[in-house]
């Protein structure tokens, strides 16, 4: 697999008599006229699609390079938070120029649904192409994991002011506060204290 530490999981032939572009060798269970890749594609599409909407942070219809890069590398095993800007940069374009359709001339840096679905689909037949689905719903069950667990450990990051790596009281209330529309910063000393006490 490509990659800054080899792993970027660019789609490579593991298995004897597989062909990733139209596969031929495609296991038990699978009568169809197209390739191994549309026939998981078409199995797993709701499932793909919930990825895809989750994944999205920003809403924007594509995942661009910051919503990308960690989690596949968290996703790959790899050691992201020990890798600097740079590393982690090259990481996420080496990822974009197996799964960025149309080339280095003509990408865009980010990916769209049916890219990302490429992405999964690929990972899963690499992983196992006698049985692709098993292989599909636990990269599924681990992606999903992988990007809660990072949007989580990015919540507290935002929210743990003071970088004390705890939620003391006052972070707590800001954030309570705020989940209830209310500003805890303006509020007076003794309006903390009656809800801290409610």
């Amino acid at each position: 697999m490509g990659g800054c530490n080899s792993s970027t999981a660019a789609p490579i032939n593991t298995h004897q008599g597989t062909d990733f572009k139209g596969a031929t060798n495609v296991g038990e269970g699978y009568d169809y006229d197209g390739s191994l890749e549309d026939a998981v594609q078409a199995e797993w599409d709701d499932e793909l699609d919930g990825l895809f909407d989750l994944w999205d942070t920003d809403g924007s219809g594509v995942l661009d390079l910051s919503e990308i890069g960690k989690i596949v590398a968290l996703f790959q095993d790899e050691p992201w938070e020990t890798w600097d800007e740079t590393k982690r940069t090259m990481y996420g374009k080496d990822f974009m120029k197996w799964y960025d359709v149309g080339g280095e001339l003509d990408s865009d840096g980010k990916l769209d649904r049916e890219e990302l679905k490429v992405f999964v689909v690929t990972q899963a037949i690499v992983k196992d192409p006698s049985d692709p689905d098993d292989a599909m719903g636990i990269i599924l069950k681990k992606l999903n994991n992988t990007i809660k667990s990072a949007r989580l450990e990015e919540l507290f990051v935002l929210w743990d002011a003071d970088g004390s790596g705890y939620l003391e009281l006052d972070e707590l209330n800001r954030v309570v506060g705020l989940f209830n529309g209310e500003d805890w910063d303006a509020l007076t000393q003794a309006e903390k204290e009656a809800q801290v006490n409610a």
